[in-house]
């Protein structure tokens, strides 16, 4: 058996008491289960009852299992979600922003497909672009 844990948990829980989580109309409660109590029993037979209820336990978790469901702890299925979230975000536009090294100014910015391994720009348009652009500096455009 793959969870033990949550296993171990429930044949705590069988002797407890499960807690039901209430509604709307009632709030919750536990639900006390006699045949589970080993208070007052003679140890060989509170420890037959115990095992019972482990065998329970872990029947109960196996039937979640092998229905397709998986018993995840919620800090880690919050892990999961988030990195599931953050590979479905949908990729815009990576923007770059040029400025000067010698006097900080600004140059340019060119948006680009940050999937794309060898972005392009129109050759032309942007040759254009930075010939009204002077070399001394400050670079401010004519």
């Amino acid at each position: 058996m793959s969870n033990t844990a949550v296993a171990q948990m429930l044949a705590v829980k069988l002797a407890e008491g499960l807690v039901h989580p209430g509604d709307d109309n009632t709030p919750a409660t536990v639900l006390q289960l006699p045949g589970f109590r080993t208070v007052g029993m003679p140890p060989q037979l509170a420890e037959q009852v115990t095992d019972y209820a482990k065998l329970i336990s872990e029947a109960i978790v196996a039937t979640i299992e092998d229905d397709g469901s998986a018993i995840v702890p919620a800090s880690e299925l919050a892990q999961i979600r988030k990195a599931v979230a953050e590979m479905t975000e949908p990729v815009t536009v990576r923007v770059i922003r040029v400025n000067c090294t010698v006097c900080g100014n600004f140059l340019f910015s060119m948006n680009t497909d940050p999937t794309n391994p060898n972005p392009g720009v129109n050759g032309p348009y942007f040759l254009g672009q930075l010939q009204a652009i002077p070399a001394e500096c400050p670079h401010t455009p004519s």
